[in-house]
């Protein structure tokens, strides 16, 4: 995904979680090499470089260089699931700055590999009968993978959840924690959003498919080939 929320293309096939370390001093680096390659459900690379043809699903980094993590989430990787580890001292201004999980010195690899598989959970799901891939800030199809904010995670968790029926829009705002008298359009901006992001990454969905509008209740996603109902937009 690039500075302006465009889709990449996809490279490969998924395999585990691609993780990447940034700013790894050596001889740590040399105790997750080894490590890493004697499991194989992730895949690690070393590099301070974000802007690669594969995005990583997760960024871990020294909590010390917290200022220079920041600045490069701005090349494209911001919905990219990040993991720091440092001092205690360190743990408040990490979670403020975006970071989804902390390891406080000292840890090991051991937990760091088990933080990872907590970090990256893909779920598998179907638009219109094509295959897709959904994680936290990332949405992956036959044609190109891109990212999604979190509130557009929780909302198309709730549609993947209830394939084929129809979820009320309280449910969004529940699930969202906002307040529907408030942000009464917040989950219509999501869901065009969606729209858009699922369409492109399948590269292009029947009339009758992807998420739909039934009129004065809320939404739904269409897994199948199924008619759009009476109401549906």
């Amino acid at each position: 995904m690039n500075s302006r929320g465009e889709c990449r293309m996809k490279i490969e096939s998924r395999g585990g979680p691609t993780v990447q370390f940034l700013f790894t001093e050596p001889e740590l680096e040399t105790r997750l090499r080894w490590y890493f390659d004697r499991v194989d459900d992730v895949k690690v690379r070393f590099s301070n470089d974000v802007r690669q043809a594969e995005m990583p699903d997760v960024l871990v980094f020294p909590a010390a260089e917290l200022s220079q993590v920041v600045e490069l989430a701005g090349y494209g990787c911001s919905h990219v699931p990040r993991i720091a580890y440092g001092p205690a001292t360190l743990l408040k201004a990490s979670f403020g700055a975006g970071c989804g999980d902390f390891l406080r010195d000292p840890w090991d690899i051991d937990e760091l590999h088990i933080r990872l598989s907590r970090s990256v959970t893909f779920r598998r799901f179907r638009v219109g009968g094509q295959v897709l891939e959904m994680a936290p800030g990332y949405l992956s199809g036959p044609k190109s993978s891109c990212g999604i904010s979190h509130g557009e995670y929780l909302v198309l968790r709730l549609l993947v959840g209830h394939p084929d029926e129809v979820v009320p829009r309280e449910v969004f705002f529940y699930a969202l924690r906002r307040d529907v008298s408030t942000d009464s359009r917040l989950v219509d901006v999501y869901i065009s959003r969606l729209r858009k992001k699922l369409e492109t990454a399948v590269g292009s969905l029947p009339d009758e498919a992807g998420i739909q509008s039934v009129r004065g209740v809320g939404y739904r996603l269409i897994s199948g080939n199924a008619v759009a109902a009476s109401g549906c937009e």
